[in-house]
């Protein structure tokens, strides 16, 4: 899939500077905001909102971040997109997701 969803991009799938509206959207919002970006998985956010730590590293031993930000345009949350973030540093677009095994 190219979206968490599927293969077209839409604003409301997605907490992104596509969907801003006004000053109303320019931040993170609760998880529950965009239902209909839900995966085939049933995972919310998958794609904006905040960019997500990863357990993949590159060659330097840093973990990768996914799935953009609510700053981000929509290029960015694809599935495919991942960047580079150093692991010390502070940003309000960067956040985790906790999964918890069974």
């Amino acid at each position: 899939r190219e979206y968490p969803w599927g293969e077209k991009f839409s604003v409301a799938k997605a907490n992104s500077r596509e969907s801003w509206d006004g000053n109303v959207l320019r931040g993170t919002t609760a998880v529950v905001t965009f239902p209909d970006g839900q995966s085939p998985d049933e995972l919310l956010d998958c794609a904006g909102n905040v960019w997500e730590w990863m357990s993949e590293k590159d060659k330097n031993s840093n973990p990768y971040v996914r799935g953009g930000a609510w700053l981000s345009s929509a290029g960015d949350l694809r599935c495919a997109i991942r960047s580079r973030i150093h692991p010390v540093d502070r940003y309000h677009f960067l956040g985790f997701r906790l999964v918890l095994g069974e």
